[in-house]
């Protein structure tokens, strides 16, 4: 993969095998990345945290990702009817809204199930880092917990129809699965992980992405790349190498970034399988792409 100046715009060129690649990249292989803002992730707002859950599991489920795709876009149709013609279009209205929570309560689902296999994994994690629990806090999502799809399903259509005149005057969604949080629990005093400290808070981090390659190892087709970007300047030798460990045994491209890097040297076993780059501020150019 690389990019080829065209004129004044740039292009990106897809090469496999030596033959061009016209898809999009997403067709033929999954990015997870954790950047510096991951590590504050319990210190961040809430579309953060669901955003990290959502990338994950669109990292191992494309039709997930279509159908954020689908809802976002439903959610904007209906916004966009409601503001020109009020109500004086409800049989429109009530066919996005039928669509809308659809979409709605199958995102909402696939969140619960994939929760449940990441809380399954922490546990393996206890002695190494907190004993963890994850849930969701939206309204839809405990109601998923208690009640068939179905119902669930109703719920939302009637909080869409009761909110409609309200969504005109605000010009937005104020019922939706865009609302709900992501929010960690130490098992034994449930106590939220936004009272730990920074550090605890990051070690916490680590666990459910640990939580995650532990599940992305049972996925057979395991087309992704990980990137990580600066993620180990707070972390110490100790848990460098467990996260160094771990990404080895799931076997899959890694990049990492970090400012120093000496950390490497220090065990010859992880000083063998990462290549080293130094990166300074020349410009680099490649021409046979």
């Amino acid at each position: 993969m690389g990019i080829k100046k065209n004129n004044s715009s740039f292009k990106k060129i897809i090469r496999i095998q030596s033959d061009k690649y016209n898809e999009k990249v997403e067709n033929i292989i999954n990015t997870f990345w954790i950047v510096p803002k991951t590590t504050f992730l319990f210190q961040n707002n809430s579309e953060d945290r669901r955003g990290f859950l959502d990338h994950m599991i669109s990292s191992v489920d494309s039709d997930y990702k279509k159908n954020l795709s689908n809802y976002d876009k439903f959610k904007s149709e209906r916004i966009k009817i409601l503001k020109r013609w009020n109500n004086n279009q409800l049989e429109w209205v009530k066919l996005i809204e039928k669509k809308l929570a659809s979409y709605g309560v199958i995102i909402c689902d696939a969140r619960r199930n994939f929760l449940k296999e990441l809380n399954q994994n922490l546990n393996t994690f206890s002695s190494i880092f907190p004993s963890l629990q994850l849930e969701l806090s939206g309204e839809l999502d405990k109601l998923l917990l208690k009640s068939p799809a179905v119902e669930v399903e109703d719920f939302f259509l009637r909080k869409l129809e009761e909110n409609r005149n309200k969504d005109i005057l605000m010009g937005k969604t104020n019922f939706s699965v865009n609302k709900t949080d992501l929010l960690a629990f130490d098992i034994d005093s449930m106590t939220d992980a936004r009272s730990f400290s920074t550090g605890e808070q990051k070690i916490i981090i680590f666990s459910i992405i640990f939580s995650f390659i532990k599940l992305l190892e049972s996925n057979s087709n395991l087309n992704i790349i990980f990137l990580l970007d600066d993620v180990f300047s707070f972390l110490d030798d100790k848990h460098i190498f467990i996260v160094l460990e771990k990404l080895h045994q799931l076997n899959v491209q890694t990049f990492l970034t970090d400012v120093k890097g000496d950390w490497i040297l220090k065990d010859k076993k992880f000083g063998k399988i990462i290549h080293k780059i130094n990166i300074d501020d020349k410009r680099f150019k490649v021409d046979n792409i």
